[in-house]
């Protein structure tokens, strides 16, 4: 079966949708009043690189710089690509 350019473009969209929602869902799961849940998100942000040094504790204390922080990159991947609202 051939893929064509067109198939994957879409399979891309659809994969990079999923992981917007994905991280939407993590940072809001930080943001909980419940703290075993914003453990839990700390504990899975630990694997993004720029994080991987702070401890699940220290991710859910400084969760509003966390997301701040989110919102700078997704900022920059804006102005760089030149795309919509991420």
């Amino acid at each position: 079966m051939r893929t064509t350019i067109a198939s994957n473009k879409t399979r891309s969209n659809q994969t990079i949708d999923e992981y917007r929602v994905r991280a939407s869902r993590l940072l809001k799961e930080l943001r909980l009043g419940d703290a075993a849940a914003a453990l839990s998100a700390g504990r899975r942000l630990q694997s993004v690189p720029a994080w991987a040094a702070a401890t699940p504790e220290e991710l859910v204390a400084a969760r509003d710089a966390v997301g701040a922080s989110t919102r700078l990159r997704r900022s920059r991947l804006r102005r760089v690509f030149g795309i919509g609202p991420i």
